[in-house]
């Protein structure tokens, strides 16, 4: 099932923080894993660069900014099933970047990821 975002009249930075703040590190990548929350500035300096995101400081992203729509297959195969449409739900409707409920997805998955350690 292809599973995609429209992006159209959103701010990319906005949706790229609040992935990347829900995000987390899977198996190796625990060892660059920075728990710092992304600000949407930093997002937007970050789009300024590149398009594309594997892993920011990391944390896996695997998102590609560069259209109008944003494919969430592989971000939800990582992070749970509609967990990308979840956050950028939460993130446009708090206009909050790292909201509580964004904070609490990261810490639940920090810990189910965590397990596997």
């Amino acid at each position: 099932m292809l599973q995609q975002v429209d992006l159209k009249g959103m701010d990319k930075a906005v949706v790229l923080a609040a992935l990347y703040n829900a995000s987390v590190p899977q198996g190796f990548r625990l060892a660059h894993y920075n728990p710092k929350p992304m600000t949407v500035e930093e997002a937007r300096e970050l789009l300024k660069k590149e398009t594309w995101f594997d892993c920011i400081n990391g944390r896996d992203m695997m998102v590609d900014f560069s259209g109008d729509t944003l494919s969430t297959r592989i971000y939800n195969c990582d992070h749970g099933p509609g967990a990308a449409e979840k956050v950028i739900n939460e993130a446009i409707q708090s206009q909050d970047v790292n909201n509580s409920e964004i904070q609490k997805m990261h810490r639940e998955a920090l810990r189910q990821s965590s397990k596997f350690l």
